[in-house]
Formats: C-alpha cells, sequence, structure tokens
C-alpha cells in the first residue's frame, strides 16, 4: 500500500523517499511475490512466473510484465489530503 510504505519509510529515515526508494521496494515487493507462489527452482522458472505477474500494485503504481519480461506500469496522480497521499482516480 502507498501510504504505508511513505508512512514506514519516513518514520525510518525522517523524509519522504525518492522515486528510486519506491522502485526498489516495488521490486523486492514483485521478487518476494513471484518466489512464493510459485516452485522457482532456474531462472528460466523465474522468467515464467514473472511474466505471469499481473497487476501487482507497489508504491509506485501498479505493474505487470510483457512476454518480454519488460515492465508495463499504470501512470497514475498523486494528492496530499489530510497529510496523506491518495492516488487521484
Amino acid at each position: 500500500d502507498l501510504n504505508n510504505f511513505f508512512y514506514f519509510y519516513y518514520s525510518a529515515y525522517g523524509r519522504e523517499p525518492e522515486y528510486i526508494e519506491a522502485l526498489a521496494y516495488d521490486s523486492a515487493g514483485i521478487i518476494f511475490k513471484v518466489l512464493e507462489k510459485n516452485d522457482v527452482q532456474t531462472r528460466r522458472d523465474f522468467a515464467s512466473a514473472l511474466i505471469q505477474l499481473e497487476n501487482y500494485k507497489g508504491a509506485t503504481g501498479v505493474t505487470s510484465f510483457d512476454a518480454d519480461r519488460v515492465s508495463q506500469k499504470v501512470a497514475f496522480i498523486l494528492k496530499v489530503r489530510n497529510d496523506k497521499l491518495e492516488q487521484v482516480k
């Protein structure tokens, strides 16, 4: 969840995260999700499982992967309301 990521990051480091930190958080989350739900033993297994991942909701938005394992992201806009980040729909 976007708000949880920003809250925990700010609590730990005393500043708002930059995009690269949110991207690293999402990358780790995607890796863990692929590994926990699949019997991954090789790089090929991981690549196959990765392209099956659909609509991963992370701090940087929704991510899926195409057949070439290139990330497909849904663009989004954020606003601050009541001291929390919200995604504009």
